[in-house]
């Protein structure tokens, strides 16, 4: 999985790239893998049952598998999958900065072109412009009253290995040949 990480920085009531993650986030890009290989195989699925993928929401929201992935406390990351619209988000995290949580919480979000292009959801998927401003207005009227966990926000730009097509409204997913 190709992506960015970002952080949210209460002070200066903004989102910010980290241009070089730290050595506690190795297991991380392992654990996305993990992730991207369960959606590859659900999109695979689904465009051999019909004509092929119009989106994914539902399958991806009901696999027991994947969901495994998501707000799993016994895994080395706390990861909160955001697929759904902008007004799901705040709500979602004013519960998660209550949560006590050393390692941080990690929000999946899906880069527009990315989210467009692929068909996982439909297009009402947050964006990390979204964030950013929803964020950024929060910070500045409100501040917590006391410690909240280090939020980060990965943002998938693309798969790795893999390419998607687009025929007749229908998209599909296709491994990369070497």
């Amino acid at each position: 999985m190709k992506y960015k990480i970002y952080s949210f920085d209460w002070e200066q009531a903004s989102v910010v790239e980290i241009q070089n993650p730290p050595a506690d986030f190795e297991d991380l890009n392992k654990l996305l893998r993990e992730i991207q290989d369960e959606i590859v195989r659900l999109y695979q699925e689904i465009q051999t049952k019909n004509y092929g993928v119009k989106k994914l929401g539902n399958e991806m929201r009901y696999d027991e598998k994947l969901n495994n992935f998501f707000e799993n406390t016994d895994l080395d990351y706390l990861i909160v999958k955001l697929t759904e619209n902008k007004r799901y988000f705040l709500k979602k995290f004013i519960d998660y900065c209550a949560v006590n949580n050393n390692k941080g919480i990690f929000f999946l979000i899906l880069e527009k072109s990315f989210g467009r292009q692929s068909k996982l959801v439909d297009n009402s998927f947050l964006t990390i412009n979204d964030v950013q401003n929803e964020l950024t207005s929060f910070a500045q009227n409100f501040s917590p009253q006391r410690k909240t966990p280090k939020f980060y926000f990965i943002e998938v730009i693309d798969f790795t290995d893999y390419y998607f097509s687009e025929s007749n409204d229908f998209v599909y997913i296709h491994k990369m040949k070497k």
